[in-house]
């Protein structure tokens, strides 16, 4: 037991002594489509919750009329 945490104790110390940044940055381009992502996700959120009952209906509209052209076809 105590060889296990002498061993991790070396470790961390070896890690953290050999440690580099990685000096990254996010360029333009990725933080526009991050947050035109999170834009997009926020207007359909609120365009379903102010219009859910308008969409049903649409919805019901459309299938109805494919299923009645669909029996003037079986006829």
């Amino acid at each position: 037991m105590l060889k296990n945490k002498t061993n991790l104790t070396l470790l961390s110390i070896i890690y953290y002594c050999f440690y580099n940044a990685a000096h990254a940055y996010i360029d333009p381009v990725t933080t526009t489509a991050i947050i035109q992502g999170i834009i997009a996700v926020f207007a359909t959120i609120l365009i379903y919750i102010r219009t859910p009952s308008k969409i049903i209906k649409l919805f019901r509209i459309i299938f109805l009329k494919i299923k009645k052209k669909n029996k003037k076809f079986k006829e």
